[in-house]
């Protein structure tokens, strides 16, 4: 005679919990975590070291990323003027002692025993409260934009300015040129000032007949750290990397007497 079932057992029939269904082999890696039971404390160590190696690809592979988006194809490539043209700082780094700049009646006075006049009738935007950078030996450097100046143009051709300062002016004066094209970033060395490196650098741009001239006026002080002016040219004057510096000033005349009329770098008194 069979043995009568109870309620539980009645019970415990029908709703009994099915088997864990493995969801991947569990002879591989991935199935060993995944088919772990949820109490196992092991599961916790395996998925911290998925998330550690993918954050390892994704951080690398940002940076492949980033090359081919700029042209790993070799179209274009990132250009340092001054390191090309063999500009070197002069002196000793002090990585504790920043270049400061205090704006006084339209002159930028630095702590670098050296001031920046801006002549004319002008109005003077700074662009950040903090007028200072610290020296750096760090590979990548930034600039930092400090001020735009706008004249009023009583002169046809006059154009704005805009003043920057660097921790190490000849690492952070950087470009990217399309090497299919006529452009071309380079810089032009001039006599030094008391110590103080100076010249110009020119970024030219031909993007199918329309061209894109910024002239810059660098000073770099004896600890690498430096100024910047930058303007932006309206006229369009076909040159190349080829062009020595005289004809690129006598093409681009109105701009390189807008630096001279208009920015005066001299000793404080």
């Amino acid at each position: 005679m069979a043995k009568k079932k109870n309620f539980d057992d009645e019970y415990n029939q029908l709703f009994s919990k099915p088997a864990r269904r493995k969801l991947f082999n569990g002879n591989t890696f991935l199935g060993r975590i995944i088919n772990r039971q949820p109490g196992d404390r092991r599961i916790k160590t395996s998925w911290v070291i998925i998330v550690f190696l993918f954050a390892i690809i994704l951080y690398f592979g940002r940076f492949y990323f980033y090359g081919w988006m700029q042209g790993s194809n070799g179209k274009s490539q990132d250009v340092l003027p001054l390191k090309v043209a063999d500009v070197r700082q002069n002196g000793a780094i002090n990585l504790s002692k920043p270049l400061v700049a205090t704006l006084d009646n339209h002159v930028f006075k630095f702590n670098r025993g050296y001031q920046l006049a801006i002549l004319g009738d002008s109005e003077i935007q700074l662009n950040s409260k903090e007028l200072s950078v610290l020296p750096t030996k760090d590979e990548f450097v930034y600039d930092k934009n400090v001020a735009s100046i706008t004249f009023n143009k009583n002169e046809v051709g006059e154009v704005d300015g805009e003043l920057s300062i660097s921790g190490n002016l000849i690492k952070s004066e950087s470009d990217y040129v399309d090497n299919s094209k006529t452009d071309f970033s380079k810089a032009y060395p001039q006599k030094d000032i008391d110590g103080i490196k100076q010249g110009y650098i020119i970024n030219y741009s031909d993007d199918k007949g329309s061209i894109f001239t910024t002239i810059k006026q660098y000073y770099i002080f004896s600890d690498g750290t430096g100024i910047t002016i930058i303007i932006d040219s309206n006229d369009e004057k076909e040159i190349s990397d080829q062009t020595s510096l005289k004809d690129i000033k006598d093409k681009y005349s109105k701009d390189f007497n807008f630096l001279a009329k208009h920015f005066k770098l001299e000793k404080q008194t």
